[in-house]
Formats: structure tokens, sequence, C-alpha cells
């Protein structure tokens, strides 16, 4: 973890493309120094042993976090409905030789396994920082943005999903090292914690104003087919989908609002925070899009969510929302 000198001068040299921290003092720049599991070469951890030969160490381990997180196909193509499900289990397919390995680790020494799993992650912070850094470099900063905009999104609906998914202790402790380290490493592309079940559910939903407006509604004895859903349904595959930002927002609020209304139900006071949401934000949403007013509801609903994120997950907005 850097100090915060290393924090602060780190940001101003980097006031034009955002956040991304290097001189991580906390081992992982330099993962392969005494006591470490791998080597310290910027190129294997980059890129790693290709396992050809089914032989599985801590390069092939690393190289098969790299290699699905880096290359370059946009999964997001894939986050419909319609095809979202194969592709994660693609996904959790090329992870099965790394989760195989992972389980003998385990059974072998369940403290030395925790070293294991910290390097791995630290070397996929590393690459992706490394991959970053050349692109913000050498390209538009909405380029590289967008850029990681998509291994985010990828982090987040694929790979910590899948590990959620086994229900082992050895997943989750990989999980959470990931967790930790992508989030220290990237804070302005933050993720959260979104289970294979949720995002499905997501899905089935119909996504974009579900998961809160259906809390709302819910608080207010409405049903799930009520005038009101219906509207902010319609909105959503009517006009929001069709928007250039469309999808990157729906895919911002399948991630974020789940934890948003799981934050809010564990409140004392959730059923008047649900009516405060109703007053505030949904009723002139609904009225703006009765009213014809589709950009106007557009932007109160964005606004409403990245208040609900800094006030019950503790942080600003990231990725998209912050863009609009």
């Amino acid at each position: 973890m850097m100090d915060n000198h290393s924090k602060n001068s780190h940001r101003k040299d980097n006031d034009e493309g955002g956040h991304i921290h290097n001189n991580r003092e906390d081992g992982r720049k330099n993962s392969g120094g005494e006591g470490s599991c791998i080597s310290d070469n910027r190129e294997e951890s980059r890129i790693g042993n290709d396992g050809g030969d089914g032989h599985m160490d801590d390069k092939a381990a690393i190289h098969i976090l790299n290699s699905l997180l880096l290359e370059e196909v946009s999964y997001m193509d894939h986050y419909k409905q319609k095809l979202y499900q194969s592709r994660f289990e693609g996904t959790e397919e090329q992870l099965q030789p790394l989760l195989k390995y992972m389980e003998e680790l385990w059974s072998q020494d369940r403290e030395g396994f925790a070293l294991h799993a910290h390097e791995w992650a630290a070397a996929l912070a590393e690459a992706v920082e490394a991959l970053a850094r050349e692109r913000m470099e050498k390209g538009k900063k909405r380029e590289w943005q967008e850029w990681m905009d998509e291994k985010r999104a990828m982090m987040a609906l694929y790979i910590l999903p899948v590990f959620d998914k086994q229900r082992r202790d050895y997943a989750d402790v990989l999980l959470n090292e990931l967790f930790i380290q992508w989030n220290e490493a990237f804070p302005d592309y933050q993720v959260l914690k979104a289970t294979y079940g949720e995002i499905m559910q997501g899905f089935k939903k119909r996504g974009f104003g579900c998961y809160i407006t259906s809390a709302v509604c819910s608080a207010m004895n409405r049903s799930d087919d009520c005038y009101e859903l219906s509207a902010f349904r319609k909105f959503r595959d009517d006009y929001l989908v069709n928007q250039p930002d469309g999808d990157a927002l729906i895919r911002e609020y399948y991630e974020n609002a789940p934890k948003i209304v799981r934050a809010i139900d564990a409140s004392e006071d959730a059923e008047q925070i649900y009516c405060q949401i109703w007053e505030h934000y949904l009723l002139p949403c609904l009225e703006e899009i009765e009213a014809g007013e589709n950009e106007a509801c557009k932007e109160r609903y964005v606004g409403m969510v990245r208040e609900l994120e800094k006030k019950f997950l503790g942080r600003e907005a990231a990725g998209c929302f912050l863009e609009y």
C-alpha cells in the first residue's frame, strides 16, 4: 500500500489521465523478491507461461488470469440476457485449470495459499496498470478510459462471479485478493461484488429502473406490473438502450443497484428512505417520461444513482455514471 506522499505525487502526475496507482510499496511491484512465489519478470507477469504442456505452476496461474482479462475481446458484446450465460460458462471453463490448481495448493497448505493468491492478484493488477499506462500515453483519453471500463466490467461481471460461484474457501480467498487489490490499484474504476445469481436475476427483471424502482414500488405496496414500473421499463426499452451511452449506463446499474438496495433494506428507516427516493427522484422522473422529456429523466435517474452510491456504498460513483 502506498504512503500518502507516493499517492499524492502520483495523482499530480496523472491529473489529465485519471488515477492509476504505481510505486505500490506493499510488494506488488517487486513481487519476485525474497519470500515470493513467482519470479520478478515484468513480461512474465504480463504474459506468463502458456501452460500448453498441461503443467500448472504460479506462472501458469498468472497467465490464465492475465490472458482472460487482457485479451482484446469485448465481453460487453455478450452482456445481454441471451448471451451472458454462455459467455459466463466459457469464462468458468477457461478458469478450470486454475481452480483445480488452487484446490491442490489449498489441500497442501492453507496458510501458504494466501500468499499465492496475493501474488496472483498483484501480478494481474500490475499487468493491467502497465497496459493502461501505455494506452494512456499513446492514445486519446477517452479510448483508454473505455478500455479500463471494459476491464472493470470483465472483472466485476465475469471473473469475480466465477470464483464466488464455486462456494469454496480457496476461491473466496482469491476473490477477496482480486477485489481488494483491483480497487486499491484503480480507485476510479472500482468494482463491487455481484454474484452470478444477482446478475441473472437482473436480466429477468429487465435491468434499468428495476432494482431500485422495484424496491420503492414494493415499499409502496405496488405490484410488479404496476403502471409506474411499466412506464420505467418502457423508457428503458424504447429510449435508453438506443442512446450512445445506454448500454454502459445499464451495465453500471446492474453492478451497483443491488448493493444499494441491500444497504437500504438493512437500514432501520428503509421504508422512509424509499419514500424519499420516490418523492425526490422517481415521481419527478415519471412525470418527465409522461411529458416526453426522456433526456431530463435520464439525467435525474443517473443523478439519483450517484447520490445513493455515495450515501450507501461509501464512495463516489465510478466509470459510466461519472462520465455522464
